[in-house]
């Protein structure tokens, strides 16, 4: 059964994800929250008071958020943004400014690519520096795509937890 607007829906991995549905699970939780998407990420951009009301505080509340979000959509945390905002954007009749919170994302995954990647390789002896930037670059896949910053040169994608999803993404 659809329920709410055809605008107001992503299709992540073949599964129809109505934000309204999410927004309103994220508020049962107390969170207050807007989320915008396409078919390659779901974007959710959270007021920091609500996280704070709910005992979520710094990078522990954005991976408390994205994992709540995963699992009711059934969908790997890594295709769901999370933003932390003091206050959602909104219109003078007080709805939430959708195109403002779009545009919000929009900056958010352009900062966050911009950004230099925080896994880090560590070589050992007879490698070459194309060898290390190799490692690393696996290294921060790993992190990223698996979830698993843990990752060291000697871990494989399926010890990690890899899957077919994930292999695909």
């Amino acid at each position: 059964e659809v329920v709410g607007r055809r605008s107001r829906f992503v299709k992540l991995f073949g599964l129809r994800i109505g934000l309204g549905v999410l927004e309103s699970r994220l508020a049962d939780g107390g969170l207050t929250a807007a989320c915008a998407g396409d078919d390659d990420v779901l974007v959710v951009v959270v007021e920091r008071v609500g996280l704070e009301r709910a005992g979520l505080r710094g990078a522990g509340a954005v991976e408390a958020v994205r994992r709540r979000l995963a699992g009711a959509c059934g969908v790997p945390g890594t295709v769901i943004d999370v933003v932390v905002v003091e206050d959602l954007p909104r219109l003078t009749s007080g709805k939430v400014d959708l195109p403002a919170v779009r545009d919000l994302a929009v900056r958010h995954r352009e900062t966050a690519a911009a950004a230099p990647s925080s896994a880090g390789g560590h070589g050992t002896g007879g490698t070459t520096d194309d060898d290390d930037a190799s490692v690393a670059a696996l290294l921060a896949l790993y992190a990223e795509l698996l979830e698993r910053p843990d990752a060291t040169g000697d871990s494989t994608f399926v010890g990690l937890g890899g899957d077919s999803l994930s292999y695909v993404e």
